[in-house]
């Protein structure tokens, strides 16, 4: 197995939901992995979406304030054109991604200054679950209790009551539609000249704007869905966007 082999190559460009009236990222994140040091970092690469492909690291602090920060892409067609409300920082920065290893990725970003590395493994389990599920129809995200059916699953996996579909901080409706799915083995991080300590399982999920996310090290490969409140300001956003590019 070789994640480094497989989104090493995905193709960047603008892209459309199969769902009227949705907004679509495609791509891969680590959802979220809580340190030690009560700090939790997160990450979304979005090969594609509606305007365009970019990077995206969030961040936690032990006091629960959020921050997100976005490469690639203006803010407004970043994540925090979800999470927007949910967010005490929202920053544009230069983002590094770079693959090391078959199965080993390392993050930077100037400002603020991270320097993060992480392993992911997938376990006998999750090989069997990801052949089966990443198959399934776009369309069976669509049906509230089969979506039901992947959160209680994860919820046996061990990550907690993760939240899959829902109404996100901006009031859109969302869908994480994920595919496959790797354990974070092993990780070092340092913001700002302090390490955040060790990789650790919370109690509880961490929350952003009220929506669960995993309470262990987690990376997904699938793609997400959110409603468009605004279809006026979508199309200027999208044309001011691709023009640019």
């Amino acid at each position: 197995m070789s994640l480094r082999s497989r989104l090493t190559v995905l193709p960047w460009g603008a892209t459309t939901s199969a769902w009227d009236g949705y907004e679509r990222a495609w791509g891969y994140a680590v959802m979220d992995l809580p340190f030690s040091s009560g700090h939790v970092l997160g990450l979304r690469v979005f090969p594609q979406t509606d305007f365009g492909g970019y990077v995206s690291v969030w961040h936690r602090d032990p006091g629960g304030a959020w921050a997100q920060y976005v490469d690639r892409a203006p803010l407004e067609a970043g994540c925090p054109r979800v999470w927007g409300p949910a967010l005490d920082t929202a920053a544009p920065a230069r983002i590094g991604v770079e693959w090391t290893g078959p199965m080993e990725l390392t993050v930077t970003m100037d400002d603020p200054e991270l320097r993060w590395r992480l392993e992911v493994e997938e376990t006998w389990l999750l090989r069997v679950l990801n052949a089966l599920h990443a198959p399934l129809p776009l369309g069976t995200w669509r049906h509230r209790a089969l979506v039901a059916v992947r959160e209680r699953l994860l919820k046996i996996l061990g990550l907690g009551a993760v939240s899959l579909s829902g109404e996100a901080p901006t009031g859109v409706h969302l869908v994480a539609a994920l595919r496959e799915m790797f354990w974070v083995s092993t990780s070092t991080a340092v913001l700002d000249g302090r390490d955040l300590g060790a990789p650790t399982v919370l109690e509880d999920c961490p929350t952003i704007g009220g929506w669960p996310l995993p309470r262990r090290g987690v990376l997904a490969v699938g793609e997400a869905h959110a409603t468009t409140p605004d279809r006026e300001e979508y199309r200027r956003l999208r044309r001011r966007v691709l023009d640019r590019g």
